[in-house]
């Protein structure tokens, strides 16, 4: 049996998305196969996409590694990408991630998608290879240790991220980590749990960069671009709207085509 999906990303973060799925769909094994850089499409991870009550859409993360996530900024966006170019919308829409329900709309073409952080904030240090790093935990739907620093392309984010993202720390659960550099635009490199590698953008991770550095300058009253350290040509903006963090941002779809869903799964 054969499963229609489109491949999107934002800022070189992708995703295959399937619309309506399959149950087995949330079969971990397919999910990591689907996701294998090599041996499958290839992707961060897969969304489910699910109709609800016009304008009302609910989306399923998967990472690659075959978990469920709350939510993913990136992923939001590409999914209300889909739906304005599939539906040819220019009413606002609302998609429910597993944490709660987030309002969208389009301007030309970018994506506004909204998201409702927990603004308080605690800091702590850890050490990992001998070095001490402090960082702020900051969660916009998923836990980010925020970790200042002075240069982004000197740090190992490969070792050095998941070291900090599994510290005993913050056990038994784990966090992403990501790295900020502040100056005319803050930028960040994100070490994402579930992915367990640097990707190339995370909404989530430039959300919790820019509510610490709003925090760090003393005010949000100005809208503030995050950029990513593997795509920095663009940037995604924050800023407050009534009461609600919203992101302002691209997205792009990539390719359309079919999977092969393994013949015990067709008939599940």
């Amino acid at each position: 049996m054969k499963v229609a999906f489109s491949k999107y990303h934002s800022y070189g973060n992708d995703f295959i998305l399937i619309d309506d799925p399959l149950d087995a769909l949330a079969l971990n094994e397919n999910i990591r196969k689907w996701c294998h850089r090599h041996f499958g499409i290839g992707a961060d991870g897969v969304i489910a996409l699910y109709p609800l009550d016009f304008p009302k859409f609910k989306m399923r993360i998967f990472n690659s590694d075959g978990g469920e996530a709350l939510m993913c900024g990136n992923g939001l966006r590409c999914c209300a990408e889909y739906l304005f170019l599939k539906h040819k919308l220019a009413e606002p829409i609302y998609i429910a991630s597993k944490l709660r329900t987030h309002l969208c709309w389009k301007e030309k073409d970018r994506v506004y998608t909204s998201l409702t952080p927990n603004e308080e904030m605690y800091s702590g240090k850890l050490s990992v290879f001998g070095v001490s790093y402090s960082y702020t935990l900051v969660d916009t739907g998923v836990p980010h240790a925020v970790i200042p620093c002075n240069c982004l392309s000197k740090i190992d984010v490969k070792a050095v991220g998941k070291a900090i993202a599994h510290h005993k720390q913050f056990a038994p659960m784990s966090v992403n980590v990501t790295f900020m550099t502040q100056g005319k635009d803050t930028c960040v490199r994100v070490y994402e749990r579930g992915v367990e590698k640097e990707t190339y953008g995370c909404g989530t991770g430039a959300a919790a960069a820019a509510l610490l550095t709003w925090k760090m300058r003393g005010g949000k009253d100005r809208p503030l671009t995050v950029k990513f350290h593997k795509c920095s040509h663009v940037g995604i903006e924050h800023f407050f709207h009534e009461g609600l963090l919203i992101a302002k941002g691209v997205a792009w779809h990539v390719f359309d085509g079919e999977v092969m869903l393994p013949s015990h799964l067709a008939s599940a």
